[in-house]
């Protein structure tokens, strides 16, 4: 009688200790805590990719039918705004010659309608590959930017403890402060580069120093003011509105993970709310992307330099000429490309880590 109580107490504890290792490291799993650094960077990359092949071809159908409508604004010397649903991009108008016509200035086989016409005449008589004309180059930026962001912005939330859906109390600040952080080193790393607009290295250097020759060395930031008062309180308010609803999601599902349609949903929420609340900020920074391009069209003098109008004043100016309502133009075409952008970027990157985590945990790996 006794060894067979001593048999089903030790039975009783090997169940006991195999639930508790179960628990540890579902718990492990589901904050990304056991995640390599690698598998940080492939999943913001992936995240990236997949983000940009699926938005660029409605930012190039936009680009192709606003050179149709109006040829005069993509004459050589003026610029445009490029996304490719990770970032805008400010591209210089190029001359055309006998031997290239730049993309967004090819001549249709016929007069777009409406953007679904403008898709299937471009496709029908261009080829699929069009819709993605001018991204490779935008990628060279966008990616890298992408890959910053988001990974140093994962490694500061597990550095500092939050560790969803259990370990969260007490620590919503971590979230908003982490993409705020991560938001700082990416803009500051890309901003000189994405002056440039260049592709060819030696010509980014060259441009570089230049501009650091005439302008003084923080000039290579001077694009950065207007995007950094857009994408600070965008990061915050996106990752606070984010986390908080994924802690709540998982809780009340008694879930580890959130699905891909979860996480896709509720990223589409959180840029949802991030995107109205710094749609001003977005405005002011469009302006203030195309008075750039327009200087460095144009060769500007340093004293034209000087005289670039701050922020603040770009934003009385809006004000002024079209009252409080300027800082709000334009709401829809945000909107349709921050939510769906969004959703598709976090959407992948959290399912990616979620795969990564399990597949670490089963191999039994607790980094952190």
């Amino acid at each position: 009688l006794q060894l067979t109580q001593n048999a089903v107490l030790t039975d009783t504890m090997a169940q006991s200790q195999l639930q508790q290792d179960q628990a540890d490291t579902a718990a492990v799993s589901a904050s990304h805590a056991n995640l390599h650094f690698w598998q940080r960077v492939a999943a913001s990359s992936i995240g990236g990719v997949a983000t940009s092949l699926t938005m660029t071809p409605f930012d190039v159908v936009k680009t192709r039918m606003q050179a149709q409508a109006r040829p005069k604004q993509f004459g050589s010397g003026n610029c445009f705004l490029y996304c490719n649903g990770l970032m805008d991009h400010l591209c210089m108008c190029a001359p055309e010659t006998d031997k290239s016509v730049p993309w967004y200035r090819k001549p249709g086989a016929a007069k777009f309608t409406s953007p679904l016409d403008a898709l299937l005449k471009i496709v029908r008589h261009e080829g699929p590959q069009s819709l993605y004309s001018g991204l490779s180059a935008t990628l060279i930026l966008a990616i890298p930017s992408t890959v910053i962001y988001f990974t140093s912005m994962d490694l500061l939330k597990a550095g500092l403890g939050y560790r969803p859906p259990n370990d969260t109390a007490g620590k919503a600040w971590v979230p908003p402060v982490a993409a705020v952080s991560a938001r700082l080193v990416s803009v500051m790393c890309m901003s000189p580069l994405e002056l440039t607009q260049r592709t060819d290295w030696s010509v980014v250097l060259r441009s570089a120093s230049a501009e650091v020759r005439a302008h003084g060395l923080f000039s290579l930031w001077r694009g950065a003011v207007p995007t950094l008062l857009r994408d600070v309180p965008f990061s915050a308010i996106y990752w606070l509105t984010f986390d908080s609803a994924r802690t709540a999601r998982l809780r009340s599902a008694g879930a580890d993970s959130l699905s891909l349609t979860e996480a896709a949903g509720l990223g589409g929420l959180a840029g949802l709310i991030a995107g109205l609340a710094t749609l001003p900020f977005d405005v002011v920074k469009t302006h203030k992307q195309m008075e750039l391009g327009v200087r460095a069209a144009a060769e500007a003098s340093a004293a034209n330099a000087a005289g670039n109008s701050s922020v603040w004043k770009a934003m009385r100016d809006l004000v002024k000429r079209g009252g409080l309502a300027a800082l709000f133009t334009g709401v829809t075409p945000r909107l349709l490309k921050v939510v769906p952008a969004s959703a598709i970027m976090v959407g992948s990157f959290e399912c990616l880590k979620n795969y990564f985590a399990k597949m670490n945990a089963t191999a039994g790996e607790t980094l952190l």
